[in-house]
């Protein structure tokens, strides 16, 4: 046989062996990209439950008399304010009808 051809043969077969890695590699790549989205959804999640958790735990400190932080009681005049907005723009919406 033609050393050419061999050569031609070799290279070949190396090629069509990086395009399968490249082919294993993108699917992988691809599972890895949705498997992160997933963990960074549930961790999102998982914040938010947190933060609302700390919400109420400063609410039921406050109605039980504990003593809370200057943060804790910062944090919850923040929240206070949201919920009133959310009052106000609800009436707004009803008065509207």
């Amino acid at each position: 046989m033609n050393p050419l051809k061999v050569q031609i043969s070799s290279i070949d077969k190396k090629i069509n062996v990086l395009l399968k890695d490249y082919d294993q590699t993108l699917q992988s790549n691809f599972q890895l990209e949705k498997e992160n989205q997933r963990l960074e959804g549930m961790i999102n999640t998982q914040q938010t439950r947190i933060a609302e958790m700390e919400k109420t735990m400063n609410l039921i400190k406050m109605t039980r008399g504990e003593t809370i932080s200057d943060n804790e009681k910062s944090n919850l005049d923040e929240l206070l304010d949201q919920y009133i907005k959310e009052i106000d723009k609800c009436i707004a919406v009803l008065s509207r009808q």
